[in-house]
Order: C-alpha cells, then structure tokens, then sequence
C-alpha cells in the first residue's frame, strides 16, 4: 500500500489480507522519503479462534447506531464512529459472534469530549448488566477503552448499550471482543 503525502496525520487502513495461524511479519518502510508514524494496529476481523479479539466496528455490518456515524473527530478507527443522539432513547448496539458459551472481555473504544460522564446500561441478549461509566476524555479526538466481562451464548448476541441520560452515549469507535479461552 503506497501512503500519500500529507501535511497533518492521516490514517491508512489495509483490509482483507488473509494470515494462516502462527507468526506474521508486517513490514512498514518509509521509501524515499520520510514516514513517522504514531500507531500500528493489526486487528482480526469476524470468527476469531477463543482468546484473541474480534473487532466490531460501530460503523460496520451487524451494529445499530440511534444517531450518526461520523468522521469529524480524528484518531477512530475503520471508516467512522457512532455519534448518537442526545438523547436517553439513543443506543448503540453490536451482534457479536461467541464460538461457545462462556465468559468474554469486551472493550469498548469511546471519546467523550463533554465535561460529565455519559453512563449507559449494558444490556447483554436483553439482560441489564452493569451501568457503565464513560467519564470525560478531555476531547472529542481523545479514545479511551473501557473494559466490562460478561456471559456470551454460543452463537449470534446482542450487546447493548442504552444511555441513562439525556446526555446520550459518548462517541463509540469500536467494540473488541475476546473470549476466554478453554
């Protein structure tokens, strides 16, 4: 992939390479000229083995954003974020893919760049289980990643959150998911 000049950060993304199990080998070279770069991500998408995270955009297949999907903050990852609603009835929601019953970590990326938290209930395959904090970042292009553990089914879920203020959610990139292995 060949990087255009640019006078500001600009972000690249390289999708649908195909990797066989074991160790990968990504090269990065600046050319003739100069590259700085500040952040490399390699993330698997969809059907990852137990253990490692599988990503799941808020822009993406299978996520519901009450609100917009915008790019007008920089640093999010894939092609945007969920800007929702002001509003207690906005939500955003992921189907995420659990390949057995069991206890998975989800990280939610969010920026929230007002100066109150912006809680919202977690709501797992219809059951509330937690109100989770998402206490200001300082700035709308500033991400942070909250952590919560939660029971997934084996199979297709539904993993919620609805805001409990008029406030609205925070901004949300992305939502990794990680189950435990064996």
């Amino acid at each position: 992939m060949r990087c255009p000049s640019s006078s500001g950060w600009a972000k690249r993304e390289l999708t649908g390479i195909a990797l066989s199990a074991g160790t990968a080998t990504v090269t990065v070279t600046g050319g003739s000229g100069n590259l700085v770069a500040d952040q490399f991500s390699l993330v698997g998408q969809g059907g990852a083995d137990p253990g490692s995270a599988t990503r799941y955009e808020a822009e993406g297949s299978g996520a519901t954003c009450t609100g917009a999907i915008d790019g007008n903050h920089s640093g999010y990852s894939g092609t945007g974020f969920c800007n929702g609603d002001n509003t207690d009835s906005a939500y955003a929601e992921f189907t995420v893919q659990a390949t057995a019953a069991g206890t998975a970590t989800l990280n939610l990326r969010y920026a929230n760049g007002g100066t109150t938290g912006r809680p919202g209930d977690l709501i797992v395959n219809g059951t509330r289980v937690e109100t989770t904090p998402f206490g200001s970042t300082g700035a709308w292009n500033t991400w942070t990643t909250r952590t919560v553990t939660v029971q997934l089914r084996a199979g297709a879920n539904t993993v919620r959150w609805d805001p409990t203020t008029a406030n609205g959610l925070p901004n949300i990139d992305y939502l990794d998911v990680a189950q435990a292995s064996g």
